[in-house]
């Protein structure tokens, strides 16, 4: 584990605005006490329920935690108050909701939108087409803050080829920056493509097994 660390902090060292968001899904508390030995602070999980109880665990170890699994509505007020970031808002519904759920708790939520820049069925996310109808719905959203977005290119690509999508998420970042100041952030890269990523702009990359190995 510490050469990966080692691996990966070395890689974004010519990337200043980039972090490593360790994926963390179905890795054992003691992995993630040693990688947060070493240093990592952004820990990210799918599912609600897992996440809850690592993040209940691990508490005095004051983690940064991301999620960017698929969200259950009626599971909401188990993340919203206990979440850096939300990287998965695939839809105005959602949204809603989490406004909803930020202003019931008093807080402002923080999130990505989840953007399906491919169109595959099997990924969640929202089209292109679907994007102006919940941009314009943003700004009445006073518990809830753009903060960025996300994607997932298909997985059997070549990391190379994965570039157009990555860059493509970038020009759209770019062109919501005027109407959305803190739109920030690019999700995009994983184990297997996140080279690709850093080069097309990048601000995390979500590593999972490279890091922690074999997930039990």
């Amino acid at each position: 584990m510490n050469q990966s660390f080692l691996k990966f902090q070395q890689a974004i060292q010519a990337f200043p605005e980039a972090k490593i968001i360790a994926v963390s899904k179905l890795q054992s508390e003691e992995n993630i006490k040693k990688l947060a030995d070493l240093g990592q602070k952004d820990f990210a999980e799918n599912y609600i329920q897992e996440f809850s109880k690592k993040e209940e665990s691990l508490r005095t170890l004051n983690l940064n935690w991301h999620f960017i699994g698929h969200i259950q509505t009626n599971k909401l007020k188990l993340i919203t108050a206990k979440t850096k970031l939300i990287h998965s808002v695939d839809s105005l519904k959602l949204l809603e909701k989490i406004n909803q759920q930020s202003e019931l708790q008093k807080i402002k939520t923080d999130f990505l939108l989840q953007i399906n820049l491919s169109k595959e069925d099997t990924k969640n996310g929202i089209y292109l087409e679907e994007l102006d109808a919940i941009l314009n719905q943003i700004p009445l959203l006073k518990s809830a803050q753009l903060m960025g977005l996300m994607t997932m290119p298909p997985l059997q690509n070549e990391p190379k080829e994965n570039a157009p999508y990555f860059k493509k998420l970038r020009e759209l970042r770019d062109s919501l920056f005027t109407n959305f100041p803190t739109c920030r952030e690019l999700s995009m890269g994983t184990s297997s493509d996140y080279a690709t990523a850093l080069e097309q702009g990048a601000t995390m990359i979500r590593i999972g097994t490279a890091l922690f190995g074999e997930r039990i």
